[in-house]
C-alpha cells in the first residue's frame, strides 16, 4: 500500500485541528449566548423571588408556587418574537411581567439580551460579554 492519501483522507493532526476550530469559532460562542440568555432570564426570575441556585425541579417548584409561567416563542398562542414570554397567575388571572428576547450581538461583538418589563414599561439590557475569542 502507498502513503498516498485520497481526496476524502486527512490526517488525525488536521481532523484535530478543525474539531479545535469548530469548537473555538462555532460550539463556545454558542454556550456563551446562551449563558447571556440564561442569566438574563434569571434575572427576572430573582425579582419575582425565585432562588434560581438550586436544582432545576426546586426552581420548577418555586415557579409553580408563585404562580409564574414561562413560554418560549414556539407557543403557538404567543405573538411572533424571539425570545421568553414571563406569566404571573393571579387571582385566576394571566397577567403578562416581561419579555427575555434572544442573545443578540452588537456592532462591536458583546452579546447582549433585552428585558422588556411590561408592568414598569422598561427595556433592560443585559450581558455585555465578548462571545468571539478569549
Amino acid at each position: 500500500m502507498s502513503d498516498q492519501k485520497t481526496r476524502y483522507e486527512i490526517s488525525a493532526d488536521e481532523l484535530n485541528n478543525r474539531m479545535e476550530r469548530q469548537q473555538k469559532y462555532h460550539e463556545q460562542p454558542i454556550q456563551r449566548a446562551v449563558a447571556v440568555l440564561e442569566a438574563a432570564l434569571d434575572s427576572v426570575m430573582k425579582k419575582l423571588g425565585v432562588d434560581v441556585d438550586q436544582d432545576p425541579e426546586n426552581v420548577q417548584m418555586q415557579m409553580d408556587d408563585l404562580g409564574i409561567d414561562v413560554r418560549s416563542i414556539d407557543d403557538p398562542s404567543m405573538p411572533k418574537a424571539c425570545g421568553f414570554y414571563v406569566f404571573l397567575h393571579k387571582n385566576g388571572d394571566i397577567i403578562p411581567h416581561s419579555w427575555v428576547g434572544d442573545a443578540r450581538l452588537d456592532q462591536m461583538g458583546q452579546c447582549w439580551c433585552d428585558i422588556q418589563v411590561f408592568n414598569d414599561d422598561r427595556l433592560i439590557e443585559s450581558g455585555g460579554i465578548k462571545i468571539f475569542g478569549s
